[in-house]
């Protein structure tokens, strides 16, 4: 099972635009020609989409770079380990005699197929009128 990439940054070229001209606006509050016609404005454009490029290209990343990010970072991942659930069992009837369930049993859900072996012993299971297994 592959692990799930998520975007290591979202920041669009609007929002990197914006963001940089809040920053001039509080650095130099000088600069007050803030238009697309201003020389520094076009810089700023034009730097924002080549980190926009570049955003794209880091989120594009295949999975082995990310793991080995993320092992930099000293996160370990878990090795593969077999799920677990309760299931409650059911029948229809009056009879309160016990149940055997078999090792081995495969169980699914009401709706969809039978996805592996969820019992690992057998069990007796005694089950009250209402039908629950317990």
């Amino acid at each position: 099972m592959t692990l799930p990439v998520p975007h290591l940054d979202d920041r669009s070229f609007l929002d990197l635009v914006t963001e940089a001209r809040d920053r001039i606006r509080q650095s130099c509050p000088g600069w007050t020609d803030l238009s697309a016609h201003d020389p520094g404005v076009a810089l700023l454009e034009a730097f924002a989409h080549l980190t926009e490029v570049m955003i794209y290209r880091l989120n594009q990343l295949p999975e082995k770079a990310y793991v080995a990010f993320l092992n930099l970072l000293g996160v370990s991942r878990h090795p593969p380990a077999a799920a677990w659930a309760d299931v409650r069992f059911t029948r229809t009837g009056g009879d309160e005699a016990p149940l055997r369930i078999p090792a081995g049993t495969r169980v699914a859900a009401a709706r969809g197929p039978t996805h592996g072996r969820w019992s690992s012993s057998p069990a007796n299971r005694h089950c009250s009128p209402q039908g629950s297994a317990r």
